[in-house]
């Protein structure tokens, strides 16, 4: 832990390299933290049930505005190097050459490395719906138990594919943590804009999808050893698959099938 926080002190020098080990490290950690989150959490939620919500409205608005700022901060940051790199380099560089790129290294490679991070902290976003004695949906822990445990386990192969993912999430959670921080605060926001937002996260996953079947594609035409790693690249199409339904299946549960009864009533 004390070599991580040395690496990481240091962003503009920032080395992709040097912190493989700790990722490795990390997997058991991954394993055991999101084992007792998902015991944590349905634990407080049959103590909670017979008290009052915690209101919890200016932690919440903090929270949500710390978590938007870091995504459209971390976007930024990839996005310009990313775009650099591909100006000189071209698109499938990321994903044959990712360790001859500098995407990975600097501020680049540091925001990508607190991206993975970041799936450790976002597991509070259900502490605040425990505690506010919100509606707690399958959907919800398993995406996050899911991403964790796959960001952290794959986070040396395939890094051109992880790359784009990242980019497309950091993207979809700017906008997200900032329309929690709307509603935490009060601030009105138009109905539609949250059936655009789900409707967003569900193209996230297709997007990923196609990103990964471009580096097969590089993989089995170009022959890049590094765009593609296995069993990797299965396990990422069967997360993103299971976000797509699940996502979906949302959507229609909350927007289409409420209006249909609202209709009828």
């Amino acid at each position: 832990m004390s070599d991580m926080l040395t690496i990481l002190s240091r962003p503009s020098s920032f080395r992709f390299v040097e912190s493989i080990e700790f990722m490795k490290d990390a997997r058991i950690f991954g394993i055991i933290s999101t084992t007792l989150y998902i015991i944590a959490i349905f634990s407080s939620k049959r103590f909670l049930r017979d008290r009052k919500p915690f209101q919890l409205t200016t932690p919440l608005a903090l929270w949500n505005l710390c978590l938007a700022t870091f995504s459209g901060i971390g976007f930024s940051v990839v996005a310009r190097k990313t775009w650099m790199d591909i100006k000189v380099n071209g698109f499938s560089s990321a994903f044959c050459n990712p360790l001859e790129t500098e995407i990975l290294n600097g501020w680049s490679g540091w925001y990508q490395v607190l991206f993975v991070l970041s799936k450790v902290i976002e597991l509070g976003d259900t502490v605040f719906i425990v505690l506010r004695k919100r509606p707690l949906i399958f959907l919800h822990w398993y995406h996050h138990v899911f991403t964790l445990n796959y960001c952290i386990w794959t986070f040396e192969v395939m890094k051109g594919v992880h790359l784009y993912i990242g980019l497309i999430n950091f993207a979809i959670h700017t906008f997200m943590y900032s329309y929690f921080f709307c509603r935490a605060t009060q601030i009105r926001i138009p109905g539609w804009f949250a059936q655009c937002l789900t409707m967003a996260q569900i193209m996230q996953f297709f997007l990923s999808i196609a990103v990964q079947f471009y580096a097969y594609h590089l993989y089995i035409n170009w022959g890049c050893e590094r765009a593609i790693h296995f069993p990797s690249f299965y396990i990422c199409l069967l997360m993103e698959l299971s976000y797509v339904g699940l996502f979906s299946r949302f959507f229609y549960t909350s927007y289409i099938s409420s209006l249909k009864k609202a209709k009828r009533q």
